[in-house]
């Protein structure tokens, strides 16, 4: 597409090793930190609610990402750094998809100032993801808007979502005693 290769070619003049190494500390440590932060942050804070409607978005986006890639098999562009765990099929960006499931299911439960942090950390992992060449512009366009599409997908159904999950809970508690 044409929008990618002038997005792709911009980026390219962007690089130094400021930015490789910034680009590379949201890649590994930002992202996977920030996911597993949340969860486990918002359970120890009796926020229960939250963490497990952040928990099913995380889910439901990601395996509907995997689907995606797997009917798509849109290629990666050549990863300018040898990253980690990375498949070979780029579209959608799931990094991506899943900063913007954390944005904006989040912004649901928080103040102004959070939320405008949050979507700020869901664009640098976007960012970081083009500018490491693991994606295209579109794919990481297109694990936003996803990601955005799941959180609010999720969210309408809340009431069910919870009603579902005190039942569930109120068995394993009964099997476990």
């Amino acid at each position: 597409m044409y929008v990618d290769d002038v997005v792709g070619e911009f980026f390219k003049t962007l690089r130094n090793p400021v930015l490789d190494w910034f680009a590379i500390f949201v890649h590994y440590g930002l992202y996977f930190s920030v996911v597993i932060a949340f969860v486990l942050v918002m359970y120890v804070v009796k926020k229960r609610k939250e963490s497990f409607m952040l928990l099913n978005a995380i889910l439901f986006n990601t395996f509907f990402v995997y689907i995606i890639k797997q009917i798509v098999r849109r290629i990666r562009p050549d990863v300018l750094f040898n990253l980690l765990f990375m498949d070979r099929f780029s579209f959608p960006s799931g990094h991506t998809s899943i900063a913007f499931v954390i944005a904006t299911t989040m912004s649901h439960y928080s103040r102004k100032h959070n939320k405008i942090l949050l979507f700020i950390l869901a664009v640098l992992v976007g960012f970081s993801r083009i500018y490491l060449n693991a994606h295209y512009f579109t794919d990481v366009l297109f694990g936003a808007l996803f990601g955005v599409f799941t959180s609010l997908f999720i969210g309408k159904y809340e009431g069910v979502i919870l009603k579902w999950e005190r039942k569930v809970s109120k068995k394993m508690k009964s099997f476990l005693k």
